[in-house]
């Protein structure tokens, strides 16, 4: 993908299960960047013994991006329009901070046909 692009921590997840089309969309992307929400959602979910690998997977592949006070009020705005869920609204405002595309597949919290977001598969 062109441009900078926020990946969803579903992807990530795909990734490490070693679905195809995860690794694909992540390797053929120039500009990787996860949210730190997306940081903590993935290593959190890590049993214990693969954590440091996790981690050093997200700080090798993918610039964190921490959000600032205005991407926080950004995300509350988002969560009251959309009825998004914090963690998935933090994630939004930061890639539209940002500019960039959120990669996801999480089609019951992000819109689908949004110029913003992207569903690369099923």
């Amino acid at each position: 993908m062109k441009g900078p692009v926020i990946f969803d921590t579903n992807i990530l997840i795909d990734f490490s299960h070693g679905d195809a089309n995860a690794q694909d969309i992540i390797r053929q992307t120039r500009s990787r960047m996860i949210s730190i929400v997306t940081w903590a959602e993935f290593l959190a979910g890590l049993p214990e013994p693969h954590l440091e690998k996790g981690r050093a997977f997200l700080e090798t592949t993918f610039e964190i991006v921490t959000p600032d006070q205005d991407v926080w009020m950004r995300a509350v705005e988002i969560r009251r329009i959309k009825r998004m869920k914090l963690p998935d609204a933090l994630i939004y405002a930061t890639a539209k901070s940002l500019g960039a595309i959120v990669v996801t597949r999480n089609t019951k919290d992000f819109d689908a046909d949004a110029a913003d977001v992207y569903v690369p598969y099923g």
